[in-house]
């Protein structure tokens, strides 16, 4: 299984609409408004990296999305 944590920063106004976007992919377990230089944390989970790359996709695919930044957890 691989964890990501993705940063998101959003247009000014479009915050909401990302939000609902986000409902509708799979793979996206939580997302939070924040505060800081981006909007928006996400935990992304999914079997593989080739899932946690497809998420990521459609995450940067979405309108109003104007940079991304990912973490990928490592196990201890």
């Amino acid at each position: 299984m691989a964890i990501v944590f993705m940063l998101v920063e959003v247009e000014t106004g479009k915050i909401h609409d990302v939000l609902e976007k986000l409902k509708s992919i799979d793979g996206v377990k939580e997302y939070y408004a924040i505060t800081g230089p981006y909007d928006i944390i996400a935990r992304i989970v999914a079997d593989d990296m080739e899932g946690i790359k497809s998420i990521i996709e459609k995450i940067q695919a979405i309108p109003g999305v104007t940079r991304t930044l990912s973490s990928i957890t490592l196990p201890f």
